[in-house]
Order: C-alpha cells, then sequence, then structure tokens
C-alpha cells in the first residue's frame, strides 16, 4: 500500500520535529535525545517505503508530488518533489546516517543540547529536499536551507578554530550558490518564463523548444559546475573541507563527509549533464584532469597527515575525485560506478569520522603520534577500524571494491591513462590508510595512556554494527543498488547470480567469521571453524539444489556454469570442509585458533572455484590471486614459528613472480587477441594458427605462471620449504586445494582457449610432465621428513597429472578429474594420520618417528598403509585406477614413451612408499618414543570415510569416471 504523499511526509518530517523541540524545556536532555532520535528514526522507516514501491525498470520520475506554491504574474514555482535511481539511495543514505549521527553525540554534546538537535533535524529536512526537489527554485531554497544548520554545527558545535572553518565553510559554498541561482533565473526566461520545473525544462532543452546558443550553454554550465564542484569539493576548491571537517563535532563530519559532499556529485548528474550536454562533454577531459589531480592530491597530502580526521578528510578530496572522473568518463559503467561509488564513500568515511570520533572522545587527541597499539586492549574497536579501512580501500567483498571497479572500467573505456593515474590514486589510498591504521593499532603500547582507554560500549556497537553489514552486503551483493541506479535497463541479475551461490555463501560465511570473531571467548574459538564448516554444507546444498544442466555463460562470458564447474566445486567443497574439521584440535593445541584461519580456508575455496568456472583471463587471474593471498597468510599463521614464518614469506616472494608471469602473459594474450574472453582467444587463434608469436609467447608465459601454481619442474623450488614449514593442516590443504583448482583452470584454459595452438603447449607440458615425475620421485626417496617426502610426491603426481592434459584427449581430461579426486582422498588421508601423530609444536614428523607404529597404533598404520599403497598405484586401490586411466589416456594418442617414463616413476615411488610400511611394521619403536595420543573423532571419521573410498574407487570406479566422463563433455 502506498501512502500518500510519501515524498512530503519523509522530508518535512525532521523539521516538523524540530518546530516540536522548540517547546521542550532545556533541562530535559533525556527528553530531548530520544525525541530528536526517534523522529529521524520514523523518517528512515518512511523512506524505506520509497525503496519498496520503487521499479527499478521504470527510467522516469517515481512517486511524483506536484502542488502550486508561489503563482504570480511573474513567478510560476511548483512544490514538486520526485525520486528516480539517482536519488534514491542519496535519499536512504541520508535517513540512514542521521540518526547514526546523533547517537554519537548522544553524550559529547551536553552544552546547548536543543538548538544542536533543532540544527541536526532541520539540516536533515535541507538534505533531502535537495535529493528530492524537481523545481529548480524549490532546489535553490533547499540547497541554501542546509547550509544555515551547518554553519552553526561547526561555528557553535566545533574545536578550537570553529568560527574561522564556519565563515569559511559558508563563504565558499555561497559564492557558488549565488551564480547557480542566477543561471537558473536565466533558464526561467530562456524558457519563455513559464516554469522553474526541472523535468520540463530538461524536456524542452532536449526536444529542441529550448535552445541555447553554445555561449549561453557553456556559462550555464559553468555556473552550475561551479556551484557543484565547490561542495565535491573538486581539486582546487577542496581547501574549505579540512578545516571544517577538523573543527566541525563528530555529527557534523559524518553528515558533512557521508551525505553534503555528495550534493556536489548529484548536481552534477541532475543537472549538468542532463541539461548541458555539448558543454559537459565538450569539458569532460579538462574536467577528467582536474579529477585525476584531486585524486593523487588528495592520497599523497593526506599521506602526510599527522592528524587523524585531517587524514580522513583528504581521503574524500581523493575519493571524491573519483567518483567526479567516473561521472565525466560518460560511458554507463563510468556512471553507474560514479552513483554507486557516491553511496559506498558515504558510508566509509561517515563510518571513518565516527571511529575517529570514539577515539577522541577517549584521549581527548586526534594525533597519530600519541598513538599505537590499540589493538592490545580494545580488540572490537580494532576490528571494526580495519573493517571500515578495508572498505575504504576498496578491499573485494566489501562495498568499495564495487564501485572502484565500475568507475575504472568505464574510465579505461574512455581514457586509458587516466584510468592507469587513477588506479595509482586508489594505490596510495591503500598506502596511506593501512599506513595509518598500522601506527594506531598495531605494535607495541607506546603511550601509557592508551592502556586506560575502553573497548567499545554497546551504543557505540549499535553505530558500527549496521553500517558494516550495509558495507558487507553492498560488497556481496550489490545488484538490487545498481539495477536500480541503472534507471531501467534491466540486468536480469538475480538470474546471473544464480549459478555463483556457492561462492557467495562462502564468502558470506567468511565475512560473518571475521565479524564474530572479536565477540568470540577465547576458549569457543572453534564455533566459528564450526561456522566454516556449516557454510561448505550450504554451498554444497545450493550446488545440489542447482544441479546439473545445460551451460550457462554469465557475466558476459566471464562465469561458466556447466557439469565441469559442478563437479570441481564438489571437489573443492569437500576439501574445505574436511581441513576445516582436521584443523579445529590442531589450533586448539598449537594456541593458533583464530577465526581469520577458517576465513581464509572459505575464501582461498571462493578463489578455487572461479578459476574452475572462468571463462575470462581477468576471472582466472581474480580466482588466482584470491586463492594466493588466503594460502600465503595460512602459510604463515603459526606466527610464532621461524619456519611457518619462513614458508609464507618464501612462498609470497615466489607466488608474486609467478603472478607476474600470468599478468605478463595475459597482457600478450589480450594484445594479440584484442579480448580476455577465452571464446574470442580461440577464434582468434583458429584463424591465425601458429603465425601469432605474441600470443604463443604469452600463452608460453601462462604456462610458467600455472607451472609456479601446481609446482610442476622447473618452477617447484617452494613446495617442499613451503609443506615443510606451514602448519600441518594448511600443508594438507595445499596439497590437494591449489593443485586441483589449478588443473582445472589449465584444462579449461587450453581445451576452450588454445584448442588450435595443440601441438606448441603440449610439447612445453610433455617435458614439464617428464621431469615432474622424475625429480619429484628421486628427491622424495632421499627424504627423512615425512612432510617433505609427501611434498616431493605432490610435485610427482602433478607430473602424473599432466600425462592426462598432455594427452589432451577426451579419455585424457576424465582420467585427470578421476585422479584429482583420488589424489585428494589419497593425500588428504594421509595428512590426517600425520596430523593425529603429531605432537605440541607440530612435531614427530620424522620418519624415525613411525617406527613400529603397526603395534603402537594399528588403526593408524593400517590406514596410511592403504593409503600410501594407493598413492604408489598397487592394484584394487583408486590409486592404480587413476594411473591405469592416465597412462591408457597417453599410450591412445600415441605417446608411448611418456605412459613408459610414468610407469617407471611409479615404481621408483614405492621404494619410499614402502620404506614407511616398513618403519612401521617391520621396525621396533625407539626408546623413549610416547605412544601417539588417541585419534580425534574427526580425524578417524574422515580416515574411515577416506579408507573406504580408496578400496571402491579402485575395485568399483564406475561411478566416479562416469561423473568424470560427463563433467568434461561440458568443455568445449
Amino acid at each position: 500500500m502506498k501512502i500518500q504523499n510519501i515524498l512530503t511526509l519523509v522530508t518535512y518530517l525532521p523539521a516538523a520535529a524540530a518546530l516540536a523541540l522548540l517547546f521542550f524545556p532545556r533541562s530535559s536532555g533525556r527528553a530531548i535525545r530520544l525525541f530528536s532520535l526517534i523522529a529521524c528514526l520514523a523518517t528512515f522507516v518512511l523512506s524505506l517505503h520509497l525503496l519498496y514501491h520503487f521499479d527499478g525498470n521504470n527510467p522516469g520520475m517515481q512517486l511524483e508530488e506536484s502542488a502550486p506554491w508561489i503563482e504570480t504574474r511573474t513567478f510560476n514555482i511548483r512544490h514538486h518533489l520526485g525520486v528516480d535511481g539517482i536519488s534514491l539511495f542519496l535519499v536512504l543514505l541520508t535517513t540512514f546516517l542521521t540518526p547514526l549521527a546523533i547517537l554519537s553525540s548522544w553524550r559529547s554534546i551536553q552544552d546547548r543540547l536543543k538548538p544542536y538537535m533543532i540544527c541536526m533535524l532541520t539540516l536533515e529536512t535541507g538534505m533531502l529536499g535537495v535529493f528530492l526537489a524537481l523545481d529548480l527554485v524549490l532546489f535553490y531554497i533547499f540547497w541554501e536551507v542546509m547550509l544555515v544548520p551547518m554553519y552553526f554545527l561547526i561555528g557553535v558545535w566545533g574545536g578550537e578554530n570553529r568560527i574561522y572553518a564556519a565563515v569559511k565553510f559558508i563563504l565558499y559554498t555561497m559564492a557558488g550558490s549565488l551564480l547557480m541561482f542566477l543561471a537558473i533565473l536565466y533558464l526561467f526566461y530562456a524558457n519563455g518564463a513559464t516554469t522553474f520545473d526541472l523535468v520540463e525544462i530538461s524536456r524542452n532543452l532536449a526536444t529542441g523548444v529550448l535552445r541555447l546558443s553554445p555561449g549561453a550553454e557553456f556559462w550555464l554550465f559553468s555556473a552550475f559546475l561551479l556551484a557543484f564542484a565547490i561542495k565535491v569539493p573538486l581539486f582546487p576548491f577542496h581547501t574549505w573541507l579540512p578545516d571544517a571537517h577538523v573543527e566541525a563535532p563528530t555529527a557534523g563530519s559524518v553528515i558533512l563527509a557521508g551525505v553534503l559532499l555528495k550534493m556536489g556529485t548529484y548536481g552534477l548528474l541532475r543537472f549538468c549533464l542532463p541539461m548541458f550536454p555539448s558543454a559537459a562533454l565538450a569539458a569532460a577531459p579538462y574536467l577528467s584532469l582536474v579529477a585525476l589531480i584531486g585524486i593523487v592530491y588528495g592520497a599523497l597530502v593526506a599521506m602526510v597527515q599527522a592528524d587523524l580526521k585531517k587524514l580522513v578528510a583528504y581521503s574524500s578530496v581523493s575519493h571524491m575525485g573519483l567518483v567526479v572522473l567516473g561521472i565525466f568518463a560518460f560511458t554507463l559503467q563510468g556512471l553507474e560506478g560514479a552513483t554507486f561509488q557516491m553511496l559506498n564513500h558515504g558510508l566509509s568515511t561517515g563510518a571513518l569520522f565516527l571511529l575517529v570520533g570514539m577515539i577522541y572522545d577517549r584521549r581527548h587527541t586526534r594525533l597519530i603520534s600519541e598513538f599505537g597499539g590499540l589493538a592490545h586492549g580494545n580488540p572490537l574497536l580494532a576490528t571494526f577500524f580495519l573493517v571500515v579501512t578495508l572498505s575504504s580501500i576498496g578491499l573485494p567483498g566489501l562495498n568499495g571494491f564495487v564501485g572502484e571497479v565500475l568507475v575504472l572500467a568505464g574510465t579505461f573505456l574512455s581514457n586509458r591513462t587516466y584510468a592507469a593515474v587513477a588506479a595509482t590514486g586508489m594505490i596510495l589510498g591503500a598506502v596511506y590508510m593501512l599506513w595509518m591504521y598500522q601506527r594506531v593499532f598495531l605494535g607495541k603500547v607506546t603511550n601509557p595512556a592508551n592502556n586506560a582507554i575502553p573497548d567499545l560500549e554497546a551504543r557505540e556497537k549499535l553505530i558500527l554494527v549496521p553500517i558494516v553489514i550495509l558495507m558487507l552486503g553492498m560488497g556481496v551483493y550489490s545488484s538490487p543498488f545498481l539495477k536500480r541506479i541503472s534507471r531501467g535497463r534491466n540486468w536480469h541479475m538475480g538470474a546471473e547470480y544464480a549459478p555463483i551461490l556457492p561462492q557467495l555463501i562462502l564468502v558470506i560465511g567468511g565475512m560473518l567469521i571475521l565479524l564474530l570473531e572479536p565477540f568470540t571467548a577465547s576458549a569457543r574459538k572453534s564455533r566459528l571453524g564450526q561456522i566454516a564448516i556449516v557454510a561448505c554444507t550450504l554451498a554444497a546444498y545450493g550446488l545440489g539444489r542447482q544441479g546439473t544442466g545445460p551451460r550457462a555463460v554469465v557475466f558476459q562470458g566471464m562465469f561458466i556454469a556447466d557439469n565441469f564447474t559442478f563437479f570441481c566445486q564438489w571437489l573443492f567443497l569437500v576439501i574445505t570442509g574436511t581441513s576445516a574439521l582436521i584443523s579445529l584440535r590442531f589450533n586448539e593445541r598449537e594456541a593458533m585458533n583464530r577465526g581469520e584461519y577458517y576465513a581464509l580456508l572459505l575464501f582461498a575455496s571462493s578463489g578455487m572455484s572461479l578459476m574452475a568456472a572462468s571463462g575470462d583471463l581477468i576471472l582466472t587471474f581474480l580466482g588466482i590471486e584470491i586463492l594466493s593471498i588466503a594460502t600465503y597468510i595460512l602459510a604463515g599463521f603459526k606466527r610464532a614459528d621461524a619456519r611457518s614464518n619462513e614458508s609464507s614469506l618464501k612462498y609470497f616472494l615466489l607466488g608474486s613472480f609467478a603472478s607476474a608471469f600470468l599478468l605478463y602473459g595475459i597482457a600478450l594474450v589480450y594484445g594479440s587477441a584484442g579480448s580476455t574472453n577465452y571464446q574470442a582467444i580461440r577464434e582468434l587463434a583458429e584463424v591465425h594458427g601458429s603465425g601469432q608469436v605474441m600470443m604463443l609467447i604469452g600463452l608460453a608465459l601462462l604456462l610458467v605462471g600455472f607451472g609456479f601454481k601446481l609446482a610442476t619442474v622447473p618452477f617447484h623450488a617452494w613446495a617442499p620449504d613451503v609443506y615443510e614449514g606451514a602448519p600441518t593442516p594448511v600443508t594438507a590443504f595445499m596439497t590437494v586445494g591449489p593443485k586441483a583448482a589449478g588443473f582445472a583452470a589449465l584444462v579449461r584454459l587450453l581445451v576452450e582457449a588454445f584448442p588450435s595452438l595443440e601441438p606448441n603447449w603440449t610439447a612445453l607440458l610433455w617435458f614439464s610432465s617428464v621431469l615432474s615425475m622424475t625429480l619429484g620421485n628421486v628427491v622424495a626417496v632421499l627424504q627423512t621428513n615425512v612432510k617433505r617426502m609427501l611434498a616431493y610426491s605432490a610435485i610427482a603426481h602433478a607430473g602424473y597429472i599432466l600425462v592426462g592434459i598432455v594427452a589432451h584427449n577426451r579419455s585424457g581430461f576424465e582420467a585427470v578429474l578421476f585422479y584429482l579426486v583420488i589424489y585428494t582422498v589419497m593425500n588428504l588421508g594421509a595428512f590426517c594420520i600425520v596430523l593425529s601423530l603429531s605432537r605440541k609444536g607440530d612435531l614427530q614428523v620424522n620418519l624415525e618417528n613411525y617406527a613400529g607404529l603397526g603395534r603402537r597404533a594399528p588403526l593408524a598404520a593400517a590406514a596410511l598403509s592403504l593409503f600410501l599403497v594407493s598413492l604408489a598405484g598397487i592394484p584394487l586401490t583408486g590409486g592404480f585406477i587413476g594411473k591405469f586411466y592416465l597412462f591408457g589416456a597417453a599410450v591412445q594418442q600415441g605417446y608411448i614413451g611418456l605412459a613408459i617414463i610414468g610407469v617407471l616413476n611409479s615404481v621408483l615411488s614405492v621404494f619410499y612408499y614402502f620404506r614407511l610400511i616398513v618403519l612401521m611394521y617391520m621396525r621396533e619403536p625407539y626408546e623413549g618414543r610416547p605412544d601417539p595420543e588417541p585419534i580425534s573423532l574427526a580425524v578417524l571419521a574422515i580416515t574411515v570415510l577416506g579408507a573406504i573410498a580408496v578400496l571402491w574407487m579402485g575395485i568399483f570406479p564406475a561411478i566416479f569416471l562416469n561423473l568424470a566422463s560427463n563433467s568434461t563433455l561440458a568443455l568445449k
């Protein structure tokens, strides 16, 4: 049911509440606060009515209200309100932030409370009126009205230099406003002195009823532009902003950054572009350049600030420059990204000012040098500050990422150089924000006064939690916003998001764990691991609900949902859930039971899924990097262990090299094919074949990058040290998860993008397969550490899997998928036993520790023996069937020599696998060797199920082979 005159109610309810406050006695402070808060909350609830009844497919104004206001012989001014995709969310942003701003000043404002609340409520009406007014005079009145309460908020309740800042604010903004008023009058008379109605004037301009000379259009555009540029503020009109922010009370800074600055960019979208398109288009290159200066200048100046609030203020100059850049890119992506980024900035920067205000209320200083180590005594404050900081710098999964990507994509289509400079500014933004966070929250507590700072109280949590939830929601599921912002362009985003439901569940699960981590007691951190397991289960359920079906290509060909993706995602979810399950007890024992561990596992799994489903090199790279960053951190998660730290650093450095090779390869392929889409690359490669030297070099670099990620020879050097130094559950995950994802991505890439270049890539992979099998097995023979032995074994098994890819026939790809499954079962099973036998400190991993295990722990020894026998490829096990099909595919394709080398290497592997079995059953335990601890129920269940799977796949493999066969049929 629609509420009549809803826009009028939303606009004037705060003003009516401000009027009612005049009758409250000054002494009733609590009543004044509660009444003001209730009025703002009621306004927010009413504004949700707009969202509910807004039709995202309607490109015009909606819920319009028009009534006569000032009608004389000279003027015809109407009270005309309306909302569209541009203004809708700005109204919601205003009604959302205002009650939070009032809550933030609940205790800090004691003097002249009633005038303060009157100013806040009046300011809200002024801001809402600006976004809803469709009459030029009415818009101007609201534009000027909101200046007055903000002037008083800064000048009365501000800091030491409040009067200077308030006067500077009012003078700057009114100077531009007066010129805009003259432009409004000119438009009125040019239109026949009939109306100030924006809709009618815009329609007359578009249809030619109202014609403006180029000179008149330029000066009118300039007059409006000046008013909006000052409000943005666009360089060089920005100098009033830092002073206003620093001197304003916290609530004033929140509203100023969260809403008032958006009025400038809103004005550009609402007035300058639609009414004066020719002038806007002519000025676009210059305004884009000015925006770029603002982006870089704001970031550089923010980097040297000593005051927290001033640093955030200059970050606004940089971020708003990005919004202006998106607007004047004159592309659909740029405009939509700019509008979305306005909302992002309002949330992120508003939250930053709220957090800075909370810190100031505790220490009465904002100097960065006065802080350090705040995270030790204030984990909640540090966590919320980190989330908001990451949102501000555009971390994927949070709201800032979507807007920045759209703006950069739109700018790239318009001017690649501008896009590159803007990206540099964003990198600088990450530098100064993270550096600021490090100096304030990390390290040792250098100032004793910081030890007495209390953590967040209930009221402050109530302020921050809704903002963080909205940040996560906008980052993970932005389509409801973008659909309405696009004003009628039907993207069918719901249908596109269905295939990535499992990934969304994993990301949301990881974000939920990070959000709950500070609130979870140390003794209950295992519950966060249980949430990760539940997330994997729900993702598997979502995958099952989708079921197998026809191939679906979504997101403009970037994401492919087919049986191949379905098969791989099931495997990844099993790997992730199992890894989380075996980590619970280990992490408790090793005092590393923190929620970030389980969140990183879920993020890594989402990256793996993207790799298998990718139909575009950009998405492939994104999936690889999401997976890599998570595993870099997981490898060094045992922070007190030098080996773990070393493994993380080594993995990161060599992984960065791999990423560089991948990027260069992608760049060369893009330069050759003009696209990063697999289908487009395939079509061009089929036309030109091996004559495209640039594409061949790009493909070679891609294979080098994949070689690093898969740990195939000669790109394997990182693997043994990393596998040995990482915590055992992480090693178990890394030996199967990233490897399975890497091979899945490689198969899809070669089959769908480069089938015509098969002679080239099979030759390279042939040598890599031979080297990996041989070197991996030979060096594994020399190992005395079980984890290093299994690490070199993993290198050898990567070589076996490459045999199936080299065969490049249907049987080979079926064998690859089957072998990935059985290898996952064998390796995870083996590591479960290694994990159960280890002691505190992740010790007991030398071969000698397994002597006599058959007597000390017969069940563990039997299960480990079965997994080792299968890894060696002995008949009646899944490992034998896997190798049989891999080598059979090679023989079928004529690679008999490669199959012989593979068989000989399998024989060699028997030596070191059976050496461990000999130790367990044919050697006595060393004196003083403690008996193994009882196996946990979770590890026991995984071990038993793994043993059953190994035997089942060795004796009755048809069901798994059929699944693999059906999955490879999806590859085209």
